[in-house]
């Protein structure tokens, strides 16, 4: 585990105590346990290349006690910001479209879109930008009746835990089950499914915009490689929830972005990516995205 993570996880908690008077606190458990699941413990690393490889990592069991890491957006806009990737502000999601999402389905999409915004804002000290997409999360979390499974409990325990990390930890990851019993308990579980794949995209989105197609060997090219695995993971994750006819069109439209990456398998070993899988990559997750933020 990172100690850059823990220090950023205290200070998202931080940031979100010192806004409470703006920011309903039933709300801080529920883009927690977004957010935060990558600091839960793990004990398996996933097999990587590239530079500074991912680090211990999370892993999610299902009950067939099949482990596997879920992609997290935050691990990849700290090794953004390590390497001095450029804040694209222009690429995010416009936070005052929340409106136009009036299904489920978009709202559960544009809320992990708007997650993974938050995050990236927070990574990189833009903290209004991060309030802003705060609260819109927190409208989408309230359409989704997610703020039902939360109350004050969880935010007087975070502001009880601020000098410890190791108990924010257990915290956040407590959320996280909370959060996937209270939606399997309203019959709504392929919901965090689709968040956790808007939130997905939008990472890898915000990486692509950060980079020069051109220099391939700059280190967040190879972490946008690194995505394949991730994505394969990814993949497996929301097959729990195929039946769900939500989940299944975002599955197909994944699989295409998977047939792409799949072909990085037949690189020479000198050779992560080329301009024209990257070109393909870029292209394909812009037509992915828009069929999330466009309702």
């Amino acid at each position: 585990m990172l100690v850059r993570q823990n220090i950023l996880s205290f200070w998202l908690v931080l940031l979100f105590k010192q806004n409470r008077m703006k920011i309903a606190t039933q709300f801080i458990g529920v883009i927690l346990f977004f957010l935060l699941y990558s600091c839960s413990s793990g004990n398996k690393k996933t097999a990587l290349s590239g530079i500074d490889k991912m680090d211990e990592g999370d892993s999610y069991s299902q009950p067939e006690d099949e482990n596997f890491r879920i992609p997290s957006p935050m691990e990849l806009f700290v090794f953004m910001e390590k390497s001095e990737a450029p804040f694209v502000k222009e690429a995010l999601s416009n936070p005052n479209r929340h409106t136009e999402f009036i299904n489920n389905k978009s709202k559960a999409l544009n809320l992990g879109v708007y997650s993974a915004d938050l995050a990236y804002c927070a990574v990189y000290g833009n903290i209004q930008e991060a309030i802003v997409y705060f609260n819109t999360a927190k409208i989408l979390a309230t359409g989704l009746g997610l703020h039902e499974g939360y109350g004050a409990e969880i935010a007087m325990r975070i502001d009880d835990n601020l000098n410890n990390i190791d108990s924010l930890k257990d915290i956040t990851t407590e959320s996280f089950s909370e959060a996937n019993l209270f939606l399997e308990e309203q019959g709504l579980s392929d919901i965090q499914g689709l968040i956790i794949a808007g939130g997905w995209v939008e990472g890898l989105y915000l990486a692509l915009k950060s980079v020069n197609g051109n220099d391939l060997s700059n280190p967040v090219m190879e972490r946008i490689a690194d995505q394949q695995v991730l994505l394969e993971n990814l993949l497996k994750y929301l097959n729990r929830y195929s039946e769900s006819s939500n989940v299944l069109e975002i599955i197909s439209q994944l699989d295409e972005l998977q047939e792409i990456y799949d072909q990085l398998y037949y690189n020479d070993e000198n050779t992560r990516i080329t301009k024209e899988q990257y070109v393909a990559i870029v292209n394909k997750v812009a037509v992915l995205r828009d069929s999330m933020i466009i309702n």
